[in-house]
C-alpha cells in the first residue's frame, strides 16, 4: 500500500507526462476492450434468461457431410420422439419474421419467432406474467408470448395484459404470457414476441421434408456430452435418410455448444472479430513498447537517486517493486480511461453499420467481464511494460552513478532503440492494413455493378402483414406502382423479392434447356420483379423485351435471363424464344425467354459473372416485396410520398425501411469498411506514438552527445555533417523496423485477403506507402532535435558540460 501511495506521489509530480502516458495507455487498452465488448456480446457471452446455457447444444443439417443449415419440420419431430439423448429437443425459424401489428392510427412492424410449444420450457425461461404455449398439440396456434421490451413499449406495462387479443398480419392473436426481462432469445437476432409454428406456418410447410427452415436446440441429459449425443443423433439422422431416401438423401446433422450467433454465420463473424482484435492487439503492444521507452528514459534521470536508495541499504527487489508499482499505476488509471474510450470506439463501428434486412441486437453494454477485462490486460501491461526498465534502471555501477558525470549504460541506449524499432515494425503493420483496405474500397468503388445507384430509393413491404392473399396481394401491387408513378418526380418506379448487393442474397434454382436437356444448369439466381425494373436501375436490356402487363398468370410463363446463362446455354445463338425448365427434372415449370438483360452484380462488387433469371411477379407471387423508386432531384422525399400513398391504400401495412439504394448496397462492403475504420484510426495512432517514442530518442542521443558535439564542433565539424551524424542515430532503428515491419507484413497480409477487392494482399503500392509515411515522418520527428544540436555553440556546450 505503500508503494502505492508513493507511485501516485511521483505521478503527480509530473503531470503533464502523467496524462500524456495515461491517455496513451487508455487508447491502446481501449481498443482492445472496444473488440472484447463486441466479441463478449456476439460470441462470449451466454444466452440471459435460460437455464444452464451451458447444457444447450444447437443440431443444423449437413449436406454430403459438411455445412450447417436448418432443417425440416417432420425431420424435426422424429429427432424430438425418437432421441435418447436430450432432456428436450426444440425447434424454431432460423430468423424472427417481420409482422403487421394492428393499431389504432397505423399497423407497427414488430419481429415475431415461430417456435415449437416445448421452447420455453427446454430453455427453462420463466414468464414475467402469464404463461407459455400449453403442450397439446390440438391446442389453439393463434396465441403469442410478448417480450418484456414490446411490453413496456407498445402496451405501456399493462399487467392486465394476458388474456387480451390483437391482430397480426390481419388475423387474431391471444396474448398468454410476457417473457423476462432478461431473456432476450437465443440468438442476437431480435424477437418481439414469439408464436408457436402452427400459428405462422402454412400446413404444407409444417408437412414438408423437402422443406428446411428450422433451427433446433436441445438440452443434453445428465451424463450426456456433446461427443455422445452428436453420434447418437448422426445415427437417427442416417435412419432417417434410409426411410426417406427422396427428400433426406446426404443430409445429416452436426452438433455444436449453443451461441449467440446463428451457428451458420458463427465461424466467419468469429474470424472477422479476430481480425479486429489483432489490429487492436497491435496498437496495444505499440502503446506497450512507447510507455516502456518513456519509463527507462525517466528511470535513466533518476539513476542517481536509485543508486543513493541503494548505498542506503535498499535492496535492489525493493527498487524493482517500487519502478513496478508505477507503472502498474499508471495502467490501472489509464485502465479508467479505457472503459471510455472503448465504448467511444464501439459506438463509432456500430454508426458504420447501415440497416440491416433483420433485426438484431446491437446494444453492446459494459458488464463486469468488459471492466474485468480491461483492468486485468492493463494489469499484465503495467506489469510485463515496467519490468524490464526497472530491472535495467537498478542494475547500477554504485560508486559510477553517484558522480556527476556518469554516462548512460550502453545496455540500457541499445534496449530504447530496440524498443522504438519494435514500435515502428508494428506500426507498419497497421499503416499497410489502412493501404490495403483503403486501395480496395477504392477498387470496390470503380466496379461498375451493372446499375445505376443515383437517386434510387428502396421501400420495404412485407403484404402479409396486412392480411393480403395472393389474389388480394397483385392487386395492392399493382395500384401501389400506378399511384407512386403518378407522384411528379417519381416516374420510375419497380417492385422486386430482392435488391441487389444488400447482402440478403437470391434465391438458388436450377435451369434445364428444353431444347438439350443434356445442358443442366444446378445453381442459378433467381429474382422476382415488375415491369420496369430494368428501366428503374438502368440495365440495359440487349435482345427481346422487358416484362409487359399481358404476362399474367394465365399467360405463358415468361423469362428475362442475363447475358452469362444466355451464352451458357446457347453459345452464339439468340436466346429470345427458347424455352426452359426452371428445375433439373422434367416436370420443372416451362419458361419461355422473352429477353436478355445486360450482366450486373448481384451479391457482391468481386462476384464473377454469375447466372441469373429474372421472373414477373405477376405469375410468382410473393408477398415480401422493394419498391424501388428512381427520383428526380427536385421531387418531395420519397419516404413522404410512400407513407402517404400506403396511408391512403392501407394503414394497416407497415412500412418496414425506407433508405437510398446506395445505402442499402451498403452492407455488401461492411466488414470492409469496419476493417478500414479501425485499423485507419488506429494506424494514425500509432503512427503518433512512433513519432513520440523516435522524438524522445533522438532528443536524448542529442543530450547524451553534447559534449562530443561541442568538441566535434570546435575541431571545425560543419553543422550539415553534425545533423547528419545525429539524423542516423535517430533513423538507424526506425529503418530496421522498417524492414522488420515490412517482412512480418508479407507473412500476415494474406490474412486479410478475402476483405479485399481487386489487389493482392501484397500490393507494392500499400506497401511502399505505409513505409514512405512512416519513414518520413520518423525523420522529420528526428531531424528537429538533430538539428537543435547541431546548431549549439561549442564554447557555451563545453562551458557547462
Amino acid at each position: 500500500m505503500f508503494a502505492l501511495k508513493l507511485a501516485f506521489r511521483r505521478l503527480a509530480r509530473t503531470p503533464i507526462l502523467s496524462a500524456t502516458l495515461i491517455l496513451s495507455l487508455g487508447v491502446g487498452a481501449g481498443a482492445s476492450t472496444a473488440i472484447f465488448t463486441l466479441a463478449n456480446h456476439l460470441i462470449l457471452k451466454p444466452q440471459s434468461g435460460v437455464l444452464d446455457p451451458e447444457e444447450l447444444v444447437d443440431l443444423g443439417r449437413t449436406d454430403q457431410g459438411s455445412g450447417f443449415d436448418t432443417s425440416s419440420h417432420p425431420n424435426f419431430l422424429d429427432y424430438q420422439a425418437r432421441n435418447q439423448v436430450f432432456d428436450g429437443l426444440c425447434a424454431y425459424q432460423a430468423t424472427p419474421r417481420p409482422l403487421g401489428l394492428a393499431g389504432p392510427a397505423s399497423a407497427e412492424s414488430v419481429y415475431g419467432l415461430p417456435v415449437s410449444r416445448n421452447y420455453f420450457s427446454v430453455l427453462g425461461v420463466q414468464p414475467a406474467l402469464g404463461g407459455f404455449f400449453p403442450l397439446d398439440p390440438g391446442a389453439e396456434p393463434r396465441q403469442a408470448v410478448l417480450s418484456h421490451r414490446l411490453w413496456q413499449r407498445r402496451f405501456g406495462s399493462d399487467r392486465e395484459i394476458v388474456g387480451k387479443s390483437f391482430k397480426l398480419n390481419g388475423e387474431p392473436f391471444t396474448i398468454i404470457g410476457v417473457a423476462s426481462a432478461d431473456f432476450e432469445g437465443l440468438s442476437i437476432l431480435a424477437a418481439d414476441l414469439w408464436v408457436p409454428l402452427q400459428g405462422l406456418a402454412s400446413p404444407e410447410l409444417l408437412n414438408s421434408r423437402l422443406s428446411s427452415w428450422l433451427m433446433m436446440t436441445g438440452r443434453l441429459r445428465p451424463g450426456v456430452d456433446l461427443e455422445r449425443a452428436g453420434a447418437a443423433m448422426r445415427v437417427l439422422a442416417s435412419n432417417l435418410e434410409q426411410e426417406f431416401p427422396e427428400e433426406n438423401d446426404g443430409r445429416g446433422l452436426a452438433l455444436v455448444p449453443s451461441s449467440r450467433l446463428p451457428a451458420p454465420i458463427a465461424g466467419p463473424v468469429s474470424a472477422f472479430v479476430g481480425l479486429l482484435a489483432a489490429l487492436a492487439g497491435t496498437i496495444l503492444l505499440i502503446t506497450c513498447v512507447n510507455v516502456a521507452g518513456i519509463l527507462l528514459a525517466r528511470a535513466s534521470s533518476r539513476h542517481g537517486e536509485l543508486a543513493v536508495s541503494l548505498a542506503l541499504g535498499a535492496g535492489r527487489r525493493t527498487l524493482v517493486c517500487q519502478l513496478l508499482s508505477e507503472s502498474v499505476v499508471l495502467f490501472l488509471t489509464g485502465a479508467a480511461a479505457a472503459l471510455w474510450f472503448s465504448q467511444l470506439m464501439v459506438r463509432m463501428l456500430v454508426s458504420i453499420v447501415p440497416e440491416l434486412p433483420i433485426a438484431v441486437n446491437l446494444e453492446f453494454s459494459v458488464d463486469l467481464r468488459v471492466v474485468l477485462f480491461c483492468f486485468s490486460i492493463s494489469m499484465l501491461a503495467g506489469v510485463a511494460t515496467g519490468l524490464a526498465p526497472a530491472l535495467q534502471a537498478t542494475r547500477h555501477n554504485l560508486m559510477g552513478a553517484l558522480r556527476d558525470t556518469v554516462a548512460e549504460p550502453a545496455g540500457r541506449w541499445r534496449l530504447r532503440r530496440f524498443l522504438v524499432g519494435g514500435q515502428v515494425a508494428l506500426a507498419l503493420l497497421l499503416l499497410v492494413a489502412t493501404g490495403l483496405f483503403l486501395r480496395s474500397l477504392e477498387n470496390a468503388a470503380s466496379i461498375d455493378p451493372g446499375f445505376d445507384f443515383d437517386s434510387v430509393h428502396v421501400f420495404s413491404l412485407d403484404l402479409t402483414q396486412g392480411g393480403y392473399d395472393e389474389t388480394s396481394g397483385q392487386v395492392l401491387a399493382a395500384s401501389l406502382l400506378e399511384r407512386v408513378q403518378r407522384v411528379p418526380g417519381l416516374q420510375k418506379a419497380a417492385l422486386s423479392r430482392q435488391i441487389p448487393l444488400d447482402g440478403s442474397g437470391f434465391a438458388l434454382g436450377g435451369v434445364l434447356a428444353a431444347d438439350h436437356p443434356d445442358s443442366e444448369i444446378r445453381r442459378a439466381d433467381w429474382n422476382i420483379v415488375t415491369p420496369g425494373y430494368f428501366q428503374t436501375l438502368d440495365i440495359p436490356l440487349l435482345e427481346g423485351r422487358d416484362f409487359e402487363s399481358q404476362d399474367r398468370a394465365s399467360s405463358p410463363d415468361v423469362a428475362i435471363v442475363n447475358q452469362t446463362l444466355a451464352e451458357r446455354l446457347w453459345p452464339g445463338r439468340s436466346a429470345i424464344g427458347r424455352r426452359f425448365l426452371d428445375g433439373p427434372r422434367p416436370e420443372g415449370r416451362q419458361r419461355v425467354i422473352v429477353g436478355v438483360a445486360r450482366d450486373a452484380k448481384y451479391r457482391s462488387l468481386g462476384e464473377a459473372a454469375r447466372l441469373f433469371v429474372y421472373v414477373p411477379l405477376a405469375q410468382n407471387y410473393n408477398p415480401r416485396l422493394r419498391l424501388m423508386v428512381k427520383a428526380d432531384p427536385i421531387s418531395p422525399d420519397p419516404a413522404e410520398v410512400m407513407r402517404t400513398v400506403l396511408a391512403e391504400l392501407d394503414p394497416n401495412l407497415p412500412l418496414l425501411s425506407a433508405q437510398p439504394l446506395a445505402e442499402a448496397a451498403r452492407l455488401g462492403l461492411l466488414p470492409q469498411r469496419l476493417a478500414l475504420s479501425l485499423a485507419g484510426g488506429l494506424g494514425v495512432i500509432g503512427l503518433l506514438l512512433v513519432l513520440m517514442g523516435v522524438y524522445g530518442v533522438s532528443a536524448q542521443a542529442a543530450q547524451r552527445r553534447t559534449r562530443e558535439l561541442g568538441i566535434r564542433a570546435a575541431l571545425g565539424a560543419r553543422r550539415i555533417d553534425l545533423t547528419k551524424l545525429m539524423l542516423w542515430e535517430g533513423m538507424a532503428a526506425v529503418l530496421g523496423g522498417v524492414l522488420v515491419g515490412l517482412a512480418g507484413a508479407a507473412a500476415l497480409t494474406h490474412l486479410v485477403g478475402a476483405l479485399l477487392y481487386g489487389i493482392s494482399p501484397l500490393d507494392p503500392a500499400s506497401f511502399a506507402a505505409g513505409a514512405a509515411l512512416l519513414t518520413g515522418s520518423s525523420w522529420l520527428a528526428s531531424y528537429l532535435p538533430a538539428r537543435r544540436a547541431a546548431s549549439l555553440e561549442p564554447a557555451h556546450v563545453l562551458r557547462h558540460q
